[in-house]
């Protein structure tokens, strides 16, 4: 299982990551695992190259994914990762048993 993290405080958008696996298939052709990365690593990418805001990363023990952190979100941030999100329940929608999105609002 895929559980997938986006926090909000404060009217933003302000830390996400993903953790686990799909186990939907062998690795090297999972395709929900590979539906979450390409999702995770395009919102990674955007934010980096798209907003002004530095991204902060927290790599805890026993943890194989960073915690991305915002520390200083914008409209254009929430924007990214509400897309990010949109991708995620489209995800979830498809394969319930594979994707859990957990929003803490």
């Amino acid at each position: 299982m895929i559980d997938v993290y986006i926090c909000k405080r404060d009217g933003h958008y302000t830390q996400f990551y993903a953790e686990g696996h799909a186990d939907y298939a062998e690795r090297g052709k999972d395709i929900v695992c590979a539906a979450v990365s390409a999702l995770t690593l395009t919102l990674y990418n955007s934010l980096l190259e798209l907003s002004d805001v530095p991204i902060m990363e927290k790599q805890y023990v026993c943890q194989e994914s960073p915690n991305l952190f915002i520390p200083y979100p914008s409209d254009k941030t929430d924007l990214l990762i509400k897309q990010y999100r949109i991708g995620i329940e489209g995800v979830q929608e498809a394969f319930p048993d594979y994707v859990t999105l957990h929003l803490e609002i």
